[in-house]
């Protein structure tokens, strides 16, 4: 599934800088426990403590988040 996904810079960054796996995006991508779109024609997918913003296909990561 990892292949499939793009990340942005922005997206990588965050990650690195959060602390955030790509195996934690992963499961929050296709197995969220909430999604809600931002009104920016982007969603957002949440699981556990993560929320990945993404394209609607699920194929390009936007930014992601470690909310406490």
């Amino acid at each position: 599934m990892d292949n499939l996904v793009e990340y942005t810079y922005h997206a990588r960054q965050r990650m690195i800088q959060r602390n955030i796996t790509e195996s934690e995006v992963l499961e929050c991508l296709f197995w969220p426990d909430i999604t809600y779109p931002d009104g920016h024609g982007h969603m957002n997918y949440i699981k556990n403590s993560i929320r990945v913003v993404a394209t609607l296909d699920r194929k390009k990561v936007i930014t992601v988040v470690r909310q406490s």
